[in-house]
């Protein structure tokens, strides 16, 4: 029991961690985007886009699944933490000779080769991976998002908005983002192994079967995820070029990095979580039910109400010369909202033992959106944005009912999680919808119609937690808030 009670106190304390930060980093990150946006136009926008697009599969060839492998052992010894840096190493080597080899093909597709020597650094960030995968996959194993949190705030701070923005101030046009996006990464790597020190011996012979068979499903599941999250940016960049491309990863991004940041964060705290607490499947039922209905209460009523108020947040945020980013930003914002679903019932399902479940689920749906995504790309970038919200949902439907079947949860008891953040959005979005339109007719500028919707969503959500938080959350949830209550009052008194 007290093991129990132990998991659940660190699980919280990790989640506070993490979400301490989230706050922090979401508004950087969005202050990162609009500075650089404004500072240096769509086109150089869309350039350094592409390189964040093709990169992914370079870095999954680096980690190759190899730090979630570790975090999945139940017993972590010297020797898995080796081999896995070791074979890490190795593979980011190689994966940095393929850049080099392939970018000025890549580069060729959206018609942009003078940007080939900029590009080129990203390969050098591939050979910083190994260290910092390996780094963050022991303290997310202890459940300590603490440190993880610092250096990833301290990194993209000093790194990539310090250095970026010194660049982009003289002139330096790409140069400076990929810069600062290298030196975010050097930083962070340096910052995540001062905290661990871990050995940098190498470890040749070591046979670790079991961390390659887990690390090859989730390398393919990450490779899986990443063709149904970027399909379309490819296809965006390769039929209608740099600039459309800079439009579309601008409103792309302005909803994906506060989504990832509420559920990655939370993912790299389930799935040691789930993981270790996989033989109590009560436990296990009543921590989905309340992960579901938290995270949809807490993204449902935000992103929905982004589709309605697009136009006022691209020319609040950007201005006027971004506003055609606005006719692509609906799709994305209610994607969002099962894209956070898909993530944390991803998360659970590895922790559960359901990782192979998962890879066929997003391999399936990744084959359906590359059909979806060519045909779309022959009319425009807005029926291509469209493509993503069905896939979404298609995503988010299958895994929620592999989840039902793995934690063998009463389909009913599973659906009632959806309840709260239905009821909540029904009741925002029309009224945000409202007060922008009046607003709009009375000639006020973007800038302050946004601050009077953002104002008015947060004092809705209040009152509609104070009148009805015991009637719409779920029991589940209601008995996490009160554990994590416990936890805190906890963490206090030990202080």
């Amino acid at each position: 029991m007290r093991s129990s009670e132990s998991l659940v106190v660190r699980s919280f304390s990790a989640i506070g961690w993490s979400y301490s930060g989230v706050a922090v980093g979401v508004v950087l990150q969005i202050a990162g985007s609009i500075l650089f946006a404004r500072m240096l136009g769509p086109r150089i926008t869309g350039v350094f886009a592409f390189g964040l697009l093709v990169f992914p599969p370079f870095r999954f060839i680096c980690e190759f699944g190899l730090g979630a492998a570790l975090i999945d052992k139940k017993v972590l010894d010297r020797d898995d933490v080796q081999m896995a840096f070791t074979g890490s190493l190795i593979l980011s080597i190689l994966a940095a000779v393929a850049w080099f080899l392939c970018i000025p093909h890549l580069a060729s597709w959206i018609r942009e080769q003078q940007y080939v020597t900029a590009l080129d650094g990203f390969a050098i960030v591939l050979l910083c991976l190994p260290l910092q995968t390996i780094c963050t996959a022991i303290l997310t194993k202890r459940l300590e998002q603490k440190y993880v949190q610092i250096s990833s705030l301290v990194g993209y701070a000093v790194g990539y908005l310090g250095v970026g923005l010194f660049g982009a101030l003289h002139g330096w046009g790409l140069t400076s983002l990929v810069i600062g996006f290298l030196a975010q990464n050097v930083i962070t790597t340096l910052f995540l192994y001062l905290h661990t020190r871990m050995s940098l011996k190498l470890a040749f012979k070591a046979s670790r079967a079991s961390l390659w068979r887990f690390g090859s499903h989730v390398a393919a599941i990450n490779v899986s995820n990443w063709l149904t999250g970027s399909l379309d940016n490819m296809a965006v960049a390769w039929f209608f070029g740099s600039t459309k491309l800079g439009l579309y990863s601008v409103a792309y991004g302005l909803v994906r990095t506060p989504a990832d940041k509420i559920v990655l964060t939370l993912q790299n705290v389930l799935f040691p979580a789930s993981a270790l607490a996989r033989d109590d499947n009560e436990r296990l039922k009543k921590a989905c039910i309340a992960i579901i209905d938290a995270v949809f209460l807490l993204t449902a009523p935000i992103f929905c109400s982004v589709a309605v108020l697009a136009p006022t947040m691209i020319e609040a945020l950007y201005g006027r010369s971004w506003l055609e980013a606005a006719s692509v930003l609906p799709p994305f914002a209610l994607s969002m909202v099962l894209h956070c679903l898909i993530v944390v019932t991803s998360a659970l399902l590895w922790g559960i033992g359901g990782v192979g479940r998962d890879l066929r689920i997003q391999w399936f749906s990744a084959a359906i959106f590359l059909i979806a995504v060519i045909l779309a790309a022959q009319y425009s970038t807005v029926v291509v944005a469209w493509t993503t919200f069905p896939i979404s949902v298609l995503r988010a439907a299958l895994g929620f009912v592999a989840l039902v079947k793995v934690a063998k949860i009463h389909v009913l008891r599973a659906m009632r999680a959806f309840l709260s953040g239905g009821l909540v959005t029904a009741l925002i979005m029309p009224s945000l919808f409202t007060i922008d339109v009046f607003l709009n007719r009375s000639g006020a500028t973007a800038l302050f119609r946004l601050a009077v919707e953002i104002a008015s969503g947060g004092l809705l959500l209040v009152v509609l937690g104070a009148l009805f938080r015991k009637r719409l959350l779920t029991p589940e949830l209601r008995l996490g808030l009160e554990s994590l209550r416990r936890a805190m009052i906890g963490a206090k008194s030990n202080a």
